[in-house]
């Protein structure tokens, strides 16, 4: 699988990555799996995308993630919405988002909950395992709203990102 470049900007910062083995399914016979002939995606294995639904997560009153959710709906782009306070947040899944991008991206640094941390929480956030259990214990220190694609994951709203992002749907 490819990796796509990592790029940033303004209030977002949007990660290529590759998305999960379970986003894939052996190919339908005769394909190669990548739409070109010939080639595969793995060169063992013809594999065929199976396309993720776009989920935005956060928190139902913050003001970022209703702008983005309003800009979702007036583009017409179907999306599920995750409530961190509602629906949870997923050890693995906060886990996930760690590993790719590391704590700096995925915690908001300039929220009320950041400021609120004493000095050994800060420092708890480069250990992996201690960081997953202050964000699920404090998810309003993530940076909002959480976009994820297929092919992408933002952190943060501004038009243009997500323009960009949708632009071929």
């Amino acid at each position: 699988r490819s990796r796509l470049l990592v790029r940033s900007a303004g209030a977002g910062v949007l990660f290529g990555l590759p998305a999960p083995a379970s986003c894939y399914s052996p190919a339908p016979t005769g394909s190669t799996g990548t739409g070109l002939p010939g080639k595969s995606l793995t060169g063992r294995r013809n594999l065929t995308r199976i396309s993720k639904e776009t989920v935005i997560s956060g928190i139902t009153n913050c003001d970022p993630v209703k702008k983005a959710r309003r800009w979702m709906d007036q583009q017409g782009i179907t999306h599920r919405f995750h409530d961190f306070r509602t629906d949870g947040l997923v050890e693995d899944l906060c886990r996930g988002w760690l590993e790719a991008v590391g704590w700096e991206t995925v915690v908001n640094r300039r929220s009320t909950s950041w400021r609120g941390l004493d000095d050994a929480q800060r420092q708890a956030l480069s250990d992996p395992d201690k960081a997953v259990q202050l964000l699920s214990e404090q998810p309003t220190l993530i940076k909002r709203p959480v976009l994820e694609t297929d092919e992408h994951r933002l952190f943060g709203f501004t038009e243009q990102r997500y323009a960009e992002i949708f632009a071929d749907r």
